[in-house]
């Protein structure tokens, strides 16, 4: 018995959001398998989420990232504290509006792909490959 398929337009924002960030993890995890291992970024993730819901994503991300590398960027920290890892708060500069990079971040440079140039008396991020 063939059951009828259902257009993803027409289902819910947090059915669709759910499955997007269940696709990120999994292509993620295959990406992983082949030895090219990438970070899952998630903006401002799972924000029509029901209390329940939320929770299974939550179990969904915490066995993910116990296998590879998950970052979530979102202003609500409460909600997400329960996944527990690191957090990092960006403030802006309010001269440039560039962001500030944490002292912390600056003095871990040589464990980490983040470098500032805020050694040189600039407020400029900038990413390392």
């Amino acid at each position: 018995m063939t059951r009828p398929s259902e257009l993803f337009e027409r289902l819910s924002d947090g059915t669709q959001e759910q499955i997007a960030v269940l696709v990120r993890l999994a292509m993620a995890a295959m990406l992983a398998e082949r030895g090219q291992a990438v970070p899952v970024i998630l903006d401002d993730a799972l924000v029509y989420c029901d209390d329940d819901r939320i929770q299974r994503m939550f179990d969904a991300l915490s066995r993910a990232g116990k296998h590879q590398q998950i970052i979530v960027l979102t202003c609500r920290l409460r909600t997400f504290s329960p996944l527990g890892g690191h957090t990092l708060r960006v403030r802006m500069a309010p001269e440039t509006g560039l962001p500030l990079v944490p002292e912390a971040v600056i003095q871990n440079t040589l464990q980490s792909p983040i470098s500032n140039s805020a050694k040189n008396g600039s407020d400029q991020v900038q990413l390392n490959s």
